[in-house]
């Protein structure tokens, strides 16, 4: 900032101990990644005059649109199951867990919103908050957190669902589509969610349905 504000950032922070101060902006922005930090610094080349601790702040993690929040939320849940998520915002983030995956990957964009933008102000008015984890799980561990979702009554209806599928013996026919769906997975689609592996898994597995 020195070298880009010369005289006006020394008039701005003259008579304040440099070390004192750099302490304290290092304390306040420990909390920001490095992605947020990066778009704070290139903010900076549209501003006339260097800015204060709580305007870098505003520059590092702007003000949140909830429709833009939304999408991205709905977008980058899906996305972190394949190790490719990419978050504006940390508190989008954190709204979209406490959402939860099912939720947003099942609900309408304006059912979604009810639910995640009282959500996101309160994380919000927190503060201070923590930066994305990293990744931690593989896919299969992401579809084994689905099927803990799944009550005894969605899982009756699946099984009640595959026995639909009847072919011209009159034997359960669940494997054509259960086996596309795996096949899709192993060519490296990724627009399959950990939801559908399951049940395609799921199908294959269940004996009653054996040819």
């Amino acid at each position: 900032m020195a070298l880009d504000y010369g005289r006006k950032f020394v008039d701005q922070w003259g008579g304040v101990d440099p070390d004192k101060l750099k302490a304290h902006w290092a304390q306040e922005l420990a909390c920001m990644s490095r992605l947020e930090l990066a778009r704070g610094y290139r903010a900076l080349a549209t501003r006339d005059w260097p800015p204060t601790l709580p305007e870098f702040k505003k520059l590092c993690r702007p003000e949140i649109s909830v429709d833009a929040a939304v999408s991205e939320a709905i977008e980058q849940i899906v996305l972190r199951t394949q190790g490719r998520d990419t978050w504006s915002h940390p508190a989008i983030y954190w709204a979209a867990q406490k959402v939860g995956y099912f939720e947003l990957t099942t609900l309408t964009h304006a059912q979604v919103k009810t639910r995640f933008a009282p959500i996101l102000d309160e994380i919000l008015a927190k503060g201070n908050v923590p930066p994305v984890p990293e990744r931690q799980f593989q896919l299969t561990d992401q579809a084994r957190e689905q099927k803990k979702l799944l009550s005894d009554e969605n899982r009756a209806q699946l099984r009640q669902s595959l026995r639909t599928f009847i072919n011209g013996s009159g034997k359960p026919d669940h494997r054509a589509w259960a086996k596309r769906i795996l096949d899709r997975e192993a060519a490296g689609d990724t627009t399959l969610t950990p939801l559908q592996i399951w049940f395609a898994r799921e199908a294959l597995a269940q004996p009653e349905y054996a040819a």
